[in-house]
């Protein structure tokens, strides 16, 4: 099937072979993204707050998450983030990262963020950070640099600096290959 979202907050489930719609969600917030666990048995639909989690078989709630999130390649965690502000500006910064565990939804692990390492949130959940193809590593791009992880300890393992400008009209993207190089 195919899952789609958007700003009205329903979510809508499409068989393909018949190209029509067979489920709707309702009452989620407006959609900021929406993805399956790669094994296909959990939707996530991510909002401006929060991330619930769906049975992706017979679309009952499992659970909501603060914040948004992303499925690491084997299904095996959840990656959500926590924001604070800006001192009185208004602007939220990514303050903590957090590793759930995507079978317990117990969480594995957190990540504090030094304040020199914080950016203003994306809109697009998953643009600054991204999953090893084999789930063992974490790229981030923070605030200074794009900063390495193993994963699920969270332990640094490379700094990249930045070559790039961070704002709004800047490339802020980032995803592994699949290929080892």
């Amino acid at each position: 099937g195919l899952a789609t979202g958007g700003e009205d907050g329903k979510v809508k489930i499409w068989e393909l072979a018949s190209r029509r719609e067979i489920a709707s969600l309702a009452g989620t917030g407006a959609v900021q993204s929406i993805a399956f666990s790669p094994k296909g048995d959990v939707l996530a639909v991510a909002t401006p707050n929060s991330i619930s989690l769906w049975d992706a078989h017979v679309l009952a709630p499992l659970r909501r998450l603060p914040d948004a999130g992303w499925f690491s390649p084997d299904g095996r965690y959840l990656l959500t983030s926590s924001k604070s502000p800006l001192f009185k500006s208004g602007i939220l910064l990514i303050s903590k990262l957090i590793l759930w565990d995507a079978v317990s939804w117990r969480v594995v692990n957190t990540l504090e963020l030094p304040e020199s390492w914080r950016q203003p949130m994306m809109v697009e959940v998953g643009s600054w950070a991204a999953f090893s193809p084999d789930g063992k590593r974490l790229a981030l791009m923070l605030a200074d640099a794009i900063r390495l992880f193993s994963i699920p300890d969270f332990r640094e393992t490379g700094v990249l600096k930045k070559a790039f400008n961070s704002g709004p009209s800047s490339a802020n993207l980032l995803r592994f290959s699949t290929e080892n190089m």
